[in-house]
């Protein structure tokens, strides 16, 4: 079972409330997601690059800091990431479940 990230306060001297902030990492199927620490915008990608052009475009002209805990992160907001991941999110799951039904029907 993977460990999911618990979004955290970030500590004040180590970024600045100037700053925005986001976490960026993989949530359980796989999917980049970029979500801004303050919990006001996030999204899932398919790609680690686009969360982080997400990130830096929802946070100009200033820039960002940019987060990647070690742990999943799964997204606790509206998804403002790419709108195809959640269809390919349950494809994915479609197609596992068919598979181990597969499975389990040739194994009997």
């Amino acid at each position: 079972m993977a460990v999911i990230a618990q979004f955290q306060p970030l500590d004040r001297g180590i970024v600045s409330d100037e700053i925005p902030a986001f976490f960026i990492g993989r949530n359980r199927e796989g999917f980049w997601v970029a979500r801004d620490a303050n919990g006001r915008i996030g999204g899932i990608f398919l790609l680690q690059n686009s969360a982080v052009s997400f990130a830096k475009r929802n946070s100009e002209p200033k820039g960002c800091a940019t987060i990647f805990p070690s742990e999943g992160i799964e997204l606790d907001l509206e998804n403002r990431g790419n709108p195809l991941v959640a269809y390919l999110g349950s494809l994915m799951r479609f197609a596992t479940r068919l598979r181990q039904q597969t499975a389990a029907f040739i194994g009997k």
